[in-house]
């Protein structure tokens, strides 16, 4: 099954449901990546991007994601540009995404501005 064919709350499974703006609508799916932990951790291009707000310094990990999502912002903020000159899905101005999304959550972002969020096992 593919990300596109995948219904908008799988079943069977406990994901969380957060909404925002889509910045540049494409559906992706990846391993979630809180900025605030990438010094500490090793990545590969298969994850999502996470954080309050981003800033031009960010741009090096910003285009090695698969997509990016921000509690801050809207279709102008630095992500959002950002995300719509590389082609890079982003959803922005998701409340409470540094909180609810861990680094290591599977995460489904849908075009239509929502983002399913998959804790990771412990």
């Amino acid at each position: 099954m593919t990300v596109a064919n995948m219904p908008e709350r799988p079943k069977n499974q406990k994901f969380i449901r957060l909404t925002g703006t889509a910045a540049f609508p494409k559906d992706t799916t990846g391993e979630a990546l809180l900025l605030q932990d990438y010094s500490k951790k090793r990545v590969g291009s298969k994850f999502i991007l996470v954080a309050e707000a981003t800033y031009p310094k960010y741009l090096p990990i910003m285009l090695k994601s698969r997509g990016i999502i921000t509690e801050l912002g809207g279709i102008l903020s630095h992500a959002a540009i950002v995300a719509r000159e590389f082609k890079i899905p982003c959803i922005v101005g998701v409340k409470g995404a540094t909180s609810k999304i861990k680094t290591g959550d599977k995460i489904i972002i849908r075009k239509s501005g929502v983002v399913l969020v998959e804790p990771a096992r412990k």
